[in-house]
């Protein structure tokens, strides 16, 4: 009873930690994005 309730504690966590790590990849790309955006603007 105990180790199932632990379990599903530590798999709540770990989705809400992904869904922040997935949010952070997202920024990251989008800035990418502008950036190669912004270069290929400039270049042409």
């Amino acid at each position: 009873m105990l180790t199932k309730l632990l379990g599903r504690r530590r798999l709540k966590y770990d989705n809400y930690h992904g869904c922040r790590r997935m949010l952070k990849l997202k920024k990251i790309i989008l800035q990418l994005l502008k950036i190669i955006l912004n270069y290929s603007y400039l270049s042409s």
